[in-house]
């Protein structure tokens, strides 16, 4: 029953951090709806504004530790390596399903003044299902090596950011280079997905250290 009761408690954490940052997140988006321009470059607003983009960040290695919390329990219950990446990989596939019903609804309700483009923005769910959906085949390590892995990973994601940013993409669909190339309009996997690698880093130590 303790054993129970701390892995619960562990999981209401998370989920209360979540709850925090979406508040957070949603004032940001009220005072950027709802302040008059001239009173845009006021300490307040740039203030809600700049905190307001913080929960991304967060969502995303909360997603990146429960991630882990998935692989390594997959990987206690010793199932074949094609499962344990099929659990990780439905995981993003139904967020990215999500993203793209999160999109839908938004054309619909904007019918008029939308355009069929808007149904391609990459948005943090989109970046989400696309960010798993690579980390899946982590699931394929054991516990130790996964946590190294993905921390290096995270640290690749990240110092590369600046480099593909300057790159020339010019080739590729504009559709698909929003998920990748970094844009201050998109959730691009560069350089999001590295907060995604951190929490599955953190996710998987946190696993090995607790008891068993």
């Amino acid at each position: 029953m303790a054993e129970t009761s701390r892995k619960i408690g562990r999981l209401d954490f998370l989920d209360w951090t979540r709850g925090f940052a979406a508040a957070v997140m949603l004032q940001g988006h009220v005072f950027h709806s709802f302040t008059d321009s001239a009173l845009r470059q006021g300490s307040h607003y740039v203030l809600s504004q700049f905190v307001g983009g913080l929960p991304p960040a967060v969502f995303l290695f909360l997603t990146g530790v429960t991630l882990a919390f998935l692989m390594d329990r997959a990987e206690k219950q010793q199932l074949p390596l094609f499962d344990r990446w099929f659990k990780s990989i439905r995981r993003a596939g139904y967020l990215w399903g999500m993203a793209m019903l999160f999109r839908l609804q938004l054309f619909l309700v904007g019918w008029g003044q939308t355009s069929s483009s808007d149904l391609f923005t990459v948005d943090i769910l989109n970046c989400m299902g696309l960010a798993i959906a690579v980390h899946s085949l982590f699931s394929l390590l054991d516990g130790p090596l996964r946590a190294r892995a993905a921390l290096t990973f995270g640290l690749l994601i990240a110092c590369g950011s600046p480099l593909i940013s300057e790159g020339t993409f010019s080739w590729m669909h504009p559709y698909v280079a929003h998920y990748l190339v970094p844009d201050i309009r998109f959730f691009s996997f560069f350089p999001w997905a590295s907060f995604l690698s951190v929490g599955l880093a953190t996710g998987t130590v946190l696993r090995l250290n607790s008891p068993q």
